[in-house]
């Protein structure tokens, strides 16, 4: 048995990306694998066990390397994605049949498929009409349960304080996330806006574009979790669409691991039953829903305790990664 398994991620891995990507190692270096992690193709042998995160990595692993075995994770929708992100011209037009190409080959050959929902699983199958051999669903996130971060400031939550932590990409609905802050600070005119991004420049333009006045600044990754801990809702606004009903935003593990209340729309499939139905969370499909739920949550007062249980809750079963390294251990062996 070939005792190393190759982890081909030749952009690197994010703060989001290791965090997944360390569990999958986790599972591997249990069953007695070295786990390497390359950037360079040239760095996998031939026939060598290979595990790619997205389909077009694999597709390039398989045409050069013929593994002999791999594993891929789906992270999302490519083709969908690059519709979205790029206008018509021929680079879109090339692009995606290779990554409708690289999905397609993954689905039949790959030893086994990740998914972060089956939401997705079921969007490949549809698409594709190909069931993979072997599949496992392990929504995206980078933070365990930290309840002395919950607890850090209980009084929080006395005030309206709203946060929008993340890049400004288009699908991010940054935009549509102010008009809807706007819309809060005209019934509750003591909210307040905080905006995390590396993008400063750009969220200060768009912030005077819609005349909205919030503090924007950019931290680390691990001192991020501190500053969310100061806050009492959490934004993640997207429109209806494919990529996001199957998408698992990182941002919601990382705002409830710090105690935020997610203001989130309705529309991400794999968070309906694990998430939706709590009640310190506001799940939403207009503004006037969500305007509507958080007046209500201004007049409730907020349980610390109450917090701590429901989140703990959701990430026992949910966002569990010891969970999900057992599991993994019973189908990930080569």
């Amino acid at each position: 048995m070939n005792d190393s398994i190759y982890f081909y991620i030749p952009e690197g891995c994010s703060s989001a990306t290791k965090f997944y990507v360390d569990i999958i190692k986790d599972v591997y270096s249990s069953h007695g694998l070295e786990c390497k992690l390359t950037d360079k193709l040239a760095d996998i042998p031939y026939r060598a066990n290979v595990v790619t995160i997205r389909p077009l990595e694999f597709l390039k692993v398989w045409l050069t390397k013929h593994p002999k075995y791999t594993l891929t994770w789906f992270q999302g929708l490519s083709p969908e994605e690059i519709k979205m992100e790029y206008k018509p011209s021929l680079r879109r037009f090339l692009k995606i049949p290779v990554h409708e190409f690289a999905e397609k080959l993954c689905l039949k050959v790959c030893d086994v498929c990740l998914f972060v929902s089956d939401a997705m699983r079921n969007h490949y199958i549809r698409k594709y009409g190909i069931i993979p051999d072997k599949s496992f669903i392990m929504p995206c996130f980078n933070m365990e349960f930290n309840e002395n971060l919950i607890r850090k400031n209980p009084y929080r939550y006395e005030r309206p304080t709203f946060v929008y932590a993340g890049n400004l990409s288009s699908w991010q609905c940054f935009k549509h996330t102010l008009k809807l802050y706007k819309k809060i600070k005209d019934i509750l005119p003591d909210a307040s806006l905080r905006i995390y991004t590396h993008e400063i420049d750009k969220a200060l333009s768009i912030l005077k574009e819609h005349n909205v006045d919030a503090k924007v600044d950019c931290v680390s990754a691990q001192q991020l979790s501190e500053e969310l801990a100061d806050y009492k809702y959490g934004f993640i606004v997207r429109d209806d669409i494919v990529v996001n009903n199957v998408a698992t935003p990182t941002k919601m593990n990382s705002y409830m691991s710090s105690g935020l209340i997610p203001v989130y729309s309705d529309v991400i499939e794999a968070y309906k039953q694990p998430i939706s139905g709590h009640a310190h969370v506001i799940p939403f499909l207009t503004d006037e829903e969500a305007i509507n739920k958080i007046l209500h949550m201004e007049q409730t007062p907020v349980s610390v305790d109450k917090i701590v249980n429901e989140y703990g809750d959701i990430f026992s079963k949910y966002w569990n990664r010891n969970k999900y390294i057992e599991e993994l251990s019973a189908i990930l062996y080569i």
